[in-house]
């Protein structure tokens, strides 16, 4: 069984949260790393996920949370992801016991004319420019009551609500409601409700079109980090 070979508060039955110990145990000195992860690992609240979190805090500087639009991997899968950016060196300034200082969160919206990415709308690397941009001159974004895209959270903020790293998220998308009247017998007036739902689709990685996740985010996370491990 591959859980026995990890620590006993850290054996959890998902993939994902293995891989995160793992780079954690192998990530060297002053190394870097940015990690594709499921949004399950940043609200998941099991003892698990808590102890893999906590670790993450007290023994690394986990320094950025990129949150990412929802079909990034669609069709293939329509779980959310996010990019967690870390290295194994202390903040300076870091409380005691602590590794982390302050972690970043961004959310990086659909691009404008937008509704979701596609084969024949795929995801080119000009998206990607506004956390380019905001990386370098780091602000709070805060566009309404309870709608925030970026803001900055002390370690012991994120302590305090047992790890739950569910933060600038996106809001919950509208429906889009078309009342349309049906053709039926006199004097009946029927109306037909119908719930319009944006798909997620992707674009074909083996195809020849551009561009798909990889290429648009390869660059911009060898920009931010060395010694990456990318995990999907």
């Amino acid at each position: 069984d591959v859980k026995s070979h990890f620590p006993s508060d850290m054996r959890s039955s998902e993939t994902a949260d293995l891989f995160m110990v793992l780079i954690m145990y192998r990530l060297k000195k002053n190394g870097r790393a940015a990690v594709i992860v499921p949004d399950g690992f940043l609200f998941g609240a099991d003892n698990t996920k808590i102890a893999i979190k906590t670790k993450l805090l007290r023994d690394f500087n986990l320094h950025t949370i990129i949150r990412l639009p929802g079909s990034i991997f669609a069709p293939y899968t329509s779980i959310a992801t996010n990019i967690l950016f870390f290295d194994n060196t202390s903040a300076e300034g870091a409380p005691e016991g602590y590794s982390t200082k302050k972690t970043w969160f961004y959310r990086l919206d659909m691009p404008e004319g937008y509704k979701h990415f596609s084969k024949t709308k795929s995801m080119k690397s000009e998206h990607c420019d506004p956390i380019r941009e905001w990386w370098n001159d780091r602000k709070e974004i805060i566009i309404a009551d309870g709608d925030e895209k970026s803001r900055c959270y002390s370690v012991e903020d994120l302590i305090a609500t047992d790890c739950n790293f569910d933060l600038c998220k996106f809001p919950k998308e509208d429906e889009e409601i078309l009342l349309l009247q049906s053709s039926c017998p006199a004097n009946s007036s029927t109306f037909i409700i119908a719930i319009s739902l944006a798909k997620s689709l992707a674009t074909d990685w083996n195809s020849g079109t551009e561009i798909g996740f990889l290429s648009a985010f390869s660059n911009m996370i060898l920009a931010f980090a060395n010694n990456i491990c990318i995990i999907i």
